[in-house]
């Protein structure tokens, strides 16, 4: 698939290999994304990723990053064990969250559907 992805500071447009969902994971047909400051930040120093406290950290700069955490997506597909409340042709968004006192408060959902 193509993407716009980071790699070694600076965005291309590539081919990278197509997603295959893991255990629980749906997968998504991206419909309309956007790019946010968090991601500008990430871009502007990556090296927080690597000192990411919780050790967590994925980062590799010489790996292809693709950036865009806020999405609007259409699923169509589903990994093992992954149920159905989704069916193919649903469309979905990411949460969007806050962090509180800087992440030491937790993360707080800030624009989920009454319904979900």
């Amino acid at each position: 698939m193509r993407a716009v992805a980071l790699r070694r500071g600076r965005l291309d447009v590539r081919e990278i290999a197509d997603p295959v969902p893991g255990q629980g994971e749906l997968l998504l047909k991206t419909l309309s994304t956007a790019i946010c400051a968090s991601d500008v930040h990430f871009m502007d120093h990556p090296e927080m990723g690597v000192d990411d406290p919780t050790g967590r950290s994925l980062y590799d700069a010489e790996r292809d990053i693709v950036l865009g955490h806020e999405f609007v997506g259409e699923v169509i597909g589903h990994g093992p064990g992954c149920s159905d409340q989704f069916p193919v042709g649903t469309r979905v968004t990411s949460i969007p969250i806050r962090l509180v006192d800087g992440g030491a408060g937790g993360a707080r959902i800030i624009g989920q559907h009454p319904d979900a």
